[in-house]
């Protein structure tokens, strides 16, 4: 007996209230990406999230291609600042805490975008949501942003090994600190 195949139909029904039901056949791959997209922006991809996909989707589509939105100007490049006089004692660039993108993006990729911790008996996290990058020796400690410092851990692996490193009171003041300065923001 032979599969039947189905056709795919799609279909668009206006709700009222300016909502719409959308009802369509997608594919095995199509759904791979959507489940992707909601690992990456932290999204379950239930009915729920699968709209909030869709929408992000579509929004950061529009933002690039869309020739009716506004384009951001970029920044006219600064001048490099006139040398400094001999007799002037020289200043060392600042550090940036600013990964590379090129690096990041070697990072991510060797670690198969998924975090890398391995507790102690063996068994490997795997979390493909919340990734953060994390400096093997801390970066305000005197760690480069050299690939073999990096490595990608969630955000609870990432936040475990900054209470390991720098102690759970230093954590919480900068917790408390950087809450505060986002809520008097907002």
């Amino acid at each position: 007996m032979q599969a039947k195949k189905t056709s795919a139909k799609s279909r668009v029904e206006a709700l009222g209230n300016d909502n719409y039901l959308l009802r369509c056949t997608i594919s095995g791959a199509l759904r791979q990406k959507l489940d992707r997209l909601g690992e990456l922006l932290g999204i379950a991809t239930t009915a729920a999230g699968m709209v909030e996909l869709i929408e992000r989707a579509v929004d950061a589509t529009l933002k690039l291609k869309d020739p009716a939105r506004p384009r951001q100007q970029r920044k006219a490049p600064t001048p490099a600042p006139a040398p400094a006089p001999a007799s002037a004692p020289v200043q060392q660039p600042q550090r940036s805490r600013a990964i590379p993108a090129a690096i990041k993006r070697q990072v991510f990729a060797r670690a198969g975008y998924c975090c890398q911790f391995i507790s102690n008996n063996g068994v490997a996290c795997r979390q493909r949501t919340y990734l953060e990058i994390d400096h093997i020796h801390p970066f305000s400690r005197g760690g480069s942003h050299h690939i073999e410092n990096l490595r990608v851990l969630c955000r609870g692996h990432n936040q475990r090994h900054a209470e390991r490193d720098f102690g759970l009171d230093f954590m919480q003041r900068k917790h408390r600190r950087n809450h505060s300065k986002t809520s008097a923001a907002g």
